[in-house]
């Protein structure tokens, strides 16, 4: 299983602690900060984690447009028969993003929230 975050910072040690064995992290973003406190490698070695880190932002047009097209070749079917589905933990008008970020930021989110635009 892979765990995919944009947090990153003190997250990692979480998403070590949860990661299953033989578990992959892909780190896409530094939300939580470029820094962490220290790692526990005995665990990544004791659970076999793998380690990865990529971003978007350097690559070209072309490399993007590619990655939008494959993910929609591979997952939309899943997507509309409803086999794969996002985890949504609440709707917000955009009028309350305020009420969104504060959710967000006392970590009571499990799952996306989403702003709507009326």
């Amino acid at each position: 299983m892979s765990l995919l975050i944009v947090v990153a910072g003190d997250y990692l040690t979480r998403n070590i602690n949860v990661s299953a064995l033989d578990g992959q992290i892909v780190i896409l973003s530094l939300l939580g900060g470029r820094y962490t406190a220290p790692v526990d490698v005995a665990k990544l070695l004791a659970k076999r984690i793998r380690v990865t880190a990529s971003t978007l932002r350097n690559r070209s047009d072309d490399y993007k447009a590619k990655l939008v097209t494959d993910f929609t070749n591979d997952f939309m079917p899943l997507l509309t028969l409803g086999k794969i589905k996002p985890v949504v933990d609440s709707i917000y008008s955009w009028a309350e993003v305020e009420l969104a970020h504060e959710r967000m930021l006392a970590n009571k989110n499990i799952g996306k929230l989403i702003l709507t635009l009326d």
